[in-house]
């Protein structure tokens, strides 16, 4: 009996019979030339014999500038060994899929994160080859780093708040038997030079509790409008002075800028920081610039810097001409009580007073470099509106 036909209105009527699909070579080509990610057909001596129309998208590169090359001329050196492990294991195991994470270069000369899968075909002549097939992940890896790096220093902050309460309380107590000490001490007691000391101490780490505090204190004392270009141009001058006749300070503010809402003192104490911070990062002298622009911060900018909502900013920053920031120490810039300064000459206290002030006021901070190429820190804080 001929089977019957289903219709919409009969949903458990037979199936009528589906003619057999064969795709053809035409059809594969079609998919995977459509395709966003990356895919690479390398011969068993490593040269590329085919790659995917996407390697324009996604390195601005043309097909045939990658036909015939060597795959590994493309890979970054730090992760040809880890890519030629898996190709070899790709190779042990033919049809297994091998992921790795590989950094591939791109025509300006800039590494993409790719998350590959090599598998092996090497047996199979109608392929003869092993394929990798690539996905960018660079934005995805680094917006996940950014929001890690966000989560973390927010922790760092409620926890150096809980320590510096308890440290304040404790130093509330040595503080006073020490006053209590001195006052029944006649200026000739031989104890008396001691107790001073423990004094002196104490205030010092009380001054220490105090940023703690202010690192992970959320609501700033006294927020008003300030334009921001106007207490740079201001403070230009009684700047100078901590900077050494080595050191020149350049304002670059245009008039007219926008008004934040911030803490007037908190705001002059972050410059403060920012200016001795550069200063300290030119031995030799140099030029330190303090500049405060208009932003507008869109949706995939705020994606860029987790912790940065969409919007209007007022951007300051304070760049000098330094030595630079290393990679590894760009990551803990803002960390409490992490320096590359020795222990006499810095308490790791003043860059993350600036993240707490940047944080409390709605925005972010944050600091581009390069070794040898001197440092940018920005701090952006919401624009108020008229």
């Amino acid at each position: 009996m001929a089977p019957s036909r289903m219709t919409d209105s009969d949903p458990g009527a037979p199936v009528a019979d589906v003619p057999a699909f064969a795709p053809g070579e035409a059809y594969y080509r079609a998919l995977v030339e459509s395709a966003l990610d990356v895919v690479v057909v390398y011969d068993a001596k490593g040269a590329t014999r085919f790659v995917s129309p996407s390697v324009r998208t996604v390195f601005d590169l043309a097909p045939e500038e990658v036909v015939g090359k060597p795959g590994l001329g493309f890979v970054h050196e730090e992760d040809l060994r880890a890519l030629q492990g898996a190709v070899e294991e790709a190779k042990a195991h033919p049809g297994r899929r091998v992921r790795i994470d590989v950094r591939l270069r791109h025509r300006d000369g800039s590494f993409r994160v790719m998350e590959s899968h090599v598998r092996s075909f090497l047996e199979d002549p109608a392929i003869a080859g092993v394929v990798v097939a690539s996905r960018d992940v660079t934005e995805a890896r680094e917006l996940s780093a950014q929001l890690a790096h966000a989560q973390r220093m927010e922790a760092v902050g409620r926890l150096s708040e809980s320590v510096a309460h308890e440290f304040k309380n404790a130093l509330s107590v040595v503080v006073g038997h020490a006053e209590l000490a001195l006052a029944r001490m006649s200026d000739g007691d031989p104890a008396r030079a001691s107790v001073e000391a423990i004094q002196r101490s104490a205030a010092r780490a009380a001054t220490t509790a105090r940023r703690l505090l202010d690192f992970g204190r959320r609501d700033p004392a006294q927020r008003v409008p300030l334009d921001v270009g106007a207490a740079l141009r201001s403070g230009a001058a009684l700047l100078s002075p901590l900077l050494g006749k080595t050191v020149r300070i350049v304002v670059d503010v245009p008039e007219g800028g926008g008004e934040v809402l911030a803490d007037p003192v908190e705001l002059e104490q972050a410059v403060v920081n920012l200016v001795l911070n550069a200063r300290d990062a030119m031995p030799g002298g140099g030029t330190v610039t303090l500049s405060a622009r208009d932003a507008y911060v869109d949706t995939e900018e705020a994606r860029r810097r987790a912790g940065l909502a969409p919007g209007r900013y007022v951007v300051l920053s304070v760049a000098d001409t330094g030595t630079g920031i290393a990679p590894d120490v760009m990551k803990r810039l803002f960390e409490p009580f992490f320096t590359t300064k020795p222990p006499e000459t810095g308490s790791g206290l003043g860059l993350p007073a600036v993240y707490g002030f940047a944080r409390r006021g709605g925005g972010l901070a944050w600091a581009e470099s390069e070794p040898g190429k001197g440092a940018t820190f920005f701090v952006a804080l919401p624009r108020q509106e008229a």
